[in-house]
């Protein structure tokens, strides 16, 4: 609570001269009486002040009006400088003469401080806000803007000078939902309620243009003193609705296209088989039936025949099979890779008893991912490795796993047949084989597979390999 003590009161005669002072002038200018008494009041001045005749100028104007107040810095005893309220009243006697003035001086220093640091904190604020990525508007209970900030104006079109004052429902939103805008906050002020509140919905807004455009909002409530300021953050998701669009649009034309391929699978699957059984069938029977009447060039005709219907079947195994991989739900669950590895080398030694291949194994490794892919990729490349090396009396085939890149990479390696680097490019392309189909069977079709795998489980494929001296596949996931 303020006393006289925190007032600096005294007098002045009228040239400006101190006659006389009390305990709160000398709290806060730091004379004594002793040492003020007769001196001009021009000495709380600050120098530069007193050169513009400033303390001549309020002497001049509380003679002419009977008072004048000013606000400004002062300088105390020290040196030291205080931000001051002064008032200044003309005294006068019944004749109507100038006899004294009476100055009332207040320290505001700390006030002005507070006040420039909530100024400073506000335009700090201001910035901030004005940096975000989102508009930012404040209204306040009765639907005024009070706020709004750079983003709000390259967003809408009203500047903020423009938007400061206005009611929003009147700038932003779209005619037809101005009543429930209007509904909404009269039942929040009357319940506390709103749903819509402290959550991110979407909406509808409008530009200064009247173009309407969907946004994404978010809206708080904040008391301040006894009343309530809502603020929103607003993001324009145009560019996002249109790629939700665009995406169910490519969605729905996906669905559509795999219908297709389910029918033409299914076409393929049961279709094209029968001919192919016929074909081979018939030429089985010719061979059995009909061997003495054919000579061995037609005996060698219906064997060729057999064996391009054979491999037409197994062409469209393995297609259906590329199919299913690229279009069947994944279920991720944990893969004991180093299990299946072992399962599949002993199905391949058990195929063909008599070779004689050395299968390495690393122990222990797991992953997650789908169980049936990944013992596709595996039969894939472990059964690749098998075939090209069949043509070296003695094999040695490897399923570990390494470091590359920061990532564990497993990998597949062989001593066999190998390939040319300048064609790895192709190994993983459908059809593409890189040795003729008479030296090793094969539709090109595998590694494909195995491609499309390890790329739904977020990883790559790769290889590295030389002419007969073997071929290393890695995958990562």
């Amino acid at each position: 609570m303020e006393t006289v003590k925190d007032y600096a009161i005294f007098m002045l005669d009228p040239e400006g001269r101190v006659a006389s002072w009390n305990a709160g002038a000398e709290r806060i200018k730091g004379y004594n009486a002793e040492e003020i008494l007769g001196r001009h009041f021009s000495c709380f001045f600050l120098p530069k002040d007193v050169e513009a005749g400033k303390p001549g100028r309020e002497l001049e104007a509380a003679a002419a009006q009977g008072r004048a107040e000013d606000e400004g810095w002062r300088v105390r005893k020290d040196g030291s400088y205080f931000w001051a309220n002064v008032v200044l009243a003309a005294m006068r006697d019944e004749a109507g003469t100038l006899v004294a003035f009476a100055k009332v001086t207040r320290d505001l220093t700390e006030q002005r401080r507070a006040a420039e640091v909530l100024r400073a904190g506000e335009e700090y604020a201001r910035r901030i806000v004005d940096a975000a990525y989102d508009a930012f508007v404040a209204i306040d209970q009765d639907g005024v803007i009070n706020e709004w900030n750079r983003h709000a104006e390259d967003m809408f079109g009203w500047s903020r000078e423009e938007a400061i004052g206005q009611p929003l429902a009147d700038t932003i939103i779209p005619a037809q939902h101005r009543d429930a805008h209007r509904r909404g906050l009269k039942h929040f002020l009357a319940t506390g309620e709103g749903p819509v509140l402290n959550r991110v919905i979407e909406i509808t807004a409008v530009r200064r243009s009247g173009v309407e455009f969907p946004v994404e909002l978010t809206i708080s409530p904040l008391t301040v003193g006894r009343k309530y300021v809502f603020t929103a953050f607003l993001r324009d998701i145009t560019q996002r609705k249109e790629a939700e669009d665009k995406l169910k649009r490519y969605t729905a034309d996906l669905e559509a296209a795999n219908a297709e391929l389910d029918t033409f699978a299914y076409s393929v699957s049961h279709d094209l088989r029968a001919p192919l059984r016929s074909i081979d069938g018939f030429s089985q029977a010719v061979l059995e039936d009909y061997a003495g009447k054919l000579d061995a060039a037609g005996q060698q005709y219906l064997q060729r025949v057999r064996a391009s219907s054979q491999q037409m079947a197994t062409l469209i195994d393995d297609l259906l099979k590329l199919s299913r991989v690229t279009r069947a739900e994944m279920r991720r669950e944990p893969v004991d890779l180093s299990g299946i590895a072992q399962s599949i080398a002993a199905d391949l030694q058990r195929s063909d008893p008599q070779r004689q291949v050395e299968f390495v194994i690393a122990s222990g490794l797991e992953i997650s991912g789908d169980l049936r892919l990944f013992r596709l990729v595996l039969e894939n490349l472990l059964g690749n490795a098998w075939k090209y090396t069949a043509k070296h009396p003695r094999a040695r085939i490897e399923f570990g796993v390494t470091q590359h890149d920061a990532r564990l990479a497993y990998y597949v390696r062989d001593d066999g047949a190998g390939f040319d680097m300048t064609y790895a490019d192709k190994l993983f392309v459908a059809f593409q084989r890189l040795h003729a189909p008479g030296e090793f069977e094969g539709t090109g079709v595998g590694l494909a597979t195995v491609r499309r795998i390890i790329s739904r489980h977020g990883g790559r494929v790769w290889a590295e390999g030389a002419v007969e001296r073997g071929a290393t596949f890695y995958f990562t996931v």
